[in-house]
């Protein structure tokens, strides 16, 4: 007979709630790339990079219910963040976009319209407020730190 000694307890991983989300993320600076991929897979997401707004497109259209959600650049060289986004709303409406940008946020709303409903971060933007802005937008629990 298997004898059970109560309750086993998982050890708890800070601020991973499901994991594994993938993130499509476009920015033309290589230093923000690197960066933003640290910080997400250190969070337990998975990441792919494009160089700008044509690249995101290509690796998006690829396979379009593979991401979960995307991490847009607004001005990028070619195809503009705001091309991309306009793009990726008409193929996948519910799929949740963050915007970041050396603009503000009055900025890009007037850029985007009104009605964009975008999630926008500024540059330069801290680790934590990345990662609450997309904790939030994928219903991740968040630690609060």
């Amino acid at each position: 007979p298997v004898r059970h000694r109560g309750p086993v307890s998982v050890p708890k991983v800070p601020s991973v709630r499901r994991g594994g989300e993938r993130v499509l993320v476009a920015d033309d600076q290589e230093t923000v790339r690197t960066a933003a991929r640290a910080i997400l897979e250190r969070s337990g997401y998975t990441v792919v990079l494009a160089r700008d707004g044509s690249e995101a497109m290509e690796l998006f259209s690829a396979d379009p219910a593979a991401f979960d959600c995307a991490l847009l650049d607004l001005t990028m060289p070619g195809m503009s963040g705001a091309e991309v986004y306009a793009a990726l709303r008409r193929a996948r409406p519910s799929l949740p976009i963050l915007l970041t940008s050396g603009y503000n946020e009055h900025e890009v709303t007037e850029l985007l319209g009104e009605g964009s409903n975008a999630e926008f971060l500024q540059k330069p933007w801290r680790a934590s407020a990345l990662l609450a802005k997309l904790g939030a937008m994928l219903g991740r629990q968040d630690d609060g730190g």
